[in-house]
């Protein structure tokens, strides 16, 4: 599985390269302009970092999150600004102040509300004033981004070793914990540490399943684990992904290891009846008026993912969802227009399609950030605002300079992702199985992304593993060169070996 992914991720980097159809314009010798200075401060400082730090203490690692909060705190309030789209509705909707406009759009998109009650808990524990609704949910972005780097600083650590952990933080850094979508209050972010999450548990459950767990024990744990999935389920579908990565994981590796199948069952159930206490809060609360015929379903996302625009979102195809009147009618209209599309385009304009899916998601570094929706910052007069925005916003005098400097980043470290096909078998089916998640986390969100709505933005829940995946790329690419004799110093062997 890791070549696979790895072949398919840099054959989509090298098209990309060549070819990029992002709607942010990417100008070729720009880009691979950035992707030379990516290469090489990935490469330079990957040598500098295991050179220097051979044995890392933790207050280095206390000192750099340090650091790093800092930055983001002040980015925060240098760069937070009302937000329109999805995230602005889900905000306002949370504060309470448009009631009627809140029930249209939840009756619509329903999966929203849980996370509209986060935000409304979060405003009244605080006092929050409608004036700082935004700057307050991007605070809780803040938690968000720092709670998965706490749990990334343990999984890369069990995954990977000392360097790759390393590695992976600094990098993740780099491309996600600096940048400017911690201003934008949405699932994108609140997603991310119940996906690390998720796989954290499973593996901390694996390590401690030598002996039966007592059946109190077993409870509790099936309980945490049923409320970490269900908690970020309701935020972000997509993170049941690590859930059924879990599940096969289990299959594959740990299969003996019935204790652990015992509280996979039981996570399940909680799982399961959480979701059936949460649907009839939902159906009975009086905050807003959902009107439950005009949702949309896993249909209108699956038609969704097989219109002309690259599989995202059109006016036409939610005019097409909603002009069905019942639920019911809604999902046969869907599956009507699908088997419509499906028919017009064949296979081989199925697989045409498909292709172009991959690469558009992996086409934008910045994971398209401001290109989405009705961003109002840019309304703003940039001459007497910030450096911050004249950098991160996209009609700021420096945000090409960030562009391609992010765009260089992610192309990187796509490419050390590609470094996986000199894998090396070492190791028991303890350390096959922690290294096969990482592949399978990242094959999980590139087909769900191929088969329903696209976007490069539903990669950012999923970025701890790409990361991880480049620190073992890095690392299979040394042990190889090492076994076939090619370095020719101890410097070079530095510059690969993680």
């Amino acid at each position: 599985m890791p070549i696979f992914v790895a072949t398919m991720i840099t054959v989509v980097t090298i098209k990309n390269l060549v070819s990029n159809e992002s709607w942010l314009g990417y100008d070729k010798g720009t880009q691979s302009l950035g992707l030379f200075f990516g290469l090489l401060l990935l490469t330079v400082l990957s040598w500098f970092l295991s050179s220097i730090f051979s044995k890392i203490e933790i207050r280095f690692y206390l000192l750099g999150w340090i650091v790093v909060f800092i930055y983001q705190t002040y980015m925060i309030f240098q760069l937070h600004s009302e937000v329109g789209w999805d995230a602005g509705m889900v905000i306002n909707a949370a504060f309470g102040n448009m009631p009627e406009e809140a029930g249209a759009y939840l009756s619509i998109y329903p999966n929203n509300l849980f996370l509209v009650y986060i935000y409304r808990c979060i405003f009244r524990i605080f006092s929050v004033s409608f004036e700082n609704r935004f700057l307050a949910g991007a605070l809780l972005n803040l938690v968000f981004m720092n709670v998965t780097l706490a749990l990334l600083y343990s999984l890369s650590k069990r995954f990977l070793g000392e360097r790759g952990r390393l590695f992976t933080l600094f990098y993740f850094v780099l491309l996600i914990g600096s940048s400017p979508w911690i201003i934008i209050p949405y699932s994108d972010l609140a997603s991310m540490p119940f996906v690390t999450g998720i796989v954290l548990f499973y593996f901390k459950i694996i390590e401690n399943s030598k002996e039966q767990f007592p059946g109190y024990l077993t409870l509790l744990i099936s309980l945490g684990l049923g409320i970490l999935l269900f908690t970020g389920f309701k935020i972000k579908p997509t993170v049941v992904i690590a859930f059924i990565a879990v599940c096969i994981i289990y299959a594959l590796f740990h299969y003996h290891k019935k204790s652990v199948l015992v509280i996979l069952a039981g996570g399940f159930f909680t799982f399961v009846l959480f979701a059936f206490l949460w649907n009839c809060f939902a159906k009975y609360q009086k905050d807003f008026i959902i009107d439950e015929n005009r949702s949309v379903s896993y249909s209108h996302y699956l038609m969704l993912g097989l219109n002309d625009n690259y599989g995202c979102y059109t006016e036409e195809d939610i005019a097409i969802t909603l002009s069905a009147e019942t639920k019911k009618e809604k999902q046969e209209k869907n599956f009507e227009v699908i088997r419509e599309r499906l028919q017009n385009m064949g296979i081989a304009g199925l697989a045409v399609r498909q292709w172009k899916k991959l690469c558009r998601i992996h086409s934008e570094g910045n994971f398209f950030f401001g290109g989405e929706g009705g961003m109002n910052f840019l309304n703003f007069d940039l001459s007497r605002q910030s450096f911050l925005r004249n950098v991160f916003y996209i009609n700021g005098k420096y945000y090409a300079c960030y562009k391609y400097f992010v765009q260089g980043i992610w192309l990187a470290l796509c490419l050390f992702i590609g470094l996986n096909v000199f894998e090396v078998r070492k190791g028991g089916k303890e350390v096959k199985a922690e290294h096969a998640m990482i592949f399978l986390i990242i094959l999980g969100i590139i087909l769900f992304n191929l088969l329903f709505e696209a976007r490069s933005r539903y990669l950012i829940s999923f970025l701890p593993f790409y990361v991880m995946a480049a620190a073992r790329g890095a690392e299979m690419a040394g042990i190889w060169i090492s076994q076939k004799h090619l370095h020719s110093s101890l410097c070079y062997d530095k510059l690969f070996t993680l």
